[in-house]
């Protein structure tokens, strides 16, 4: 078995990207950077698929997205967020697809639209 340290970096010489391989085979955490060092993304392999909670961030540090993987598809309930950290949308994912409630809102936190999803397929939306 062979463990390699991946790191990818921008032209600037900035670390981009950090994470293990085992065989080839991505595994543990892996943590993505904006050019400027903040932290953008940060998730975790396990055989090879994204599993477990993923986050990413807007460039000013405040996050952006949270979600989950399974098996390399996103799973369960994620939330999106402004760039002030307002929530923007919610809703759940099934086998990587929109699958139940998915709501957006303004900045200022007013519901904007609901829309129902079933494994992907809009069934209707309220606005």
């Amino acid at each position: 078995m062979k463990n390699n340290l991946i790191t990818e970096y921008f032209e600037n010489g900035a670390i981009k990207i950090i994470g293990f391989q085992k065989d080839n085979i991505k595994y543990g955490y892996f943590y993505e950077f904006f050019e400027n060092g903040k932290l953008y993304k940060t998730y975790t392999y396990i055989s090879g698929k994204k599993n477990g909670e993923y986050l990413e961030y807007h460039s000013n540090g405040i996050l952006y997205l949270k979600g989950n993987f399974t098996d390399g598809l996103l799973n369960g309930s994620f939330n999106e967020y402004y760039n002030d950290g307002s929530l923007f949308s919610n809703g759940t994912y099934l086998n990587g697809k929109y699958d139940g409630l998915y709501e957006m809102f303004s900045e200022n936190g007013s519901l904007i639209s609901r829309i129902y999803y079933y494994q992907g397929i809009e069934y209707f939306s309220i606005n």
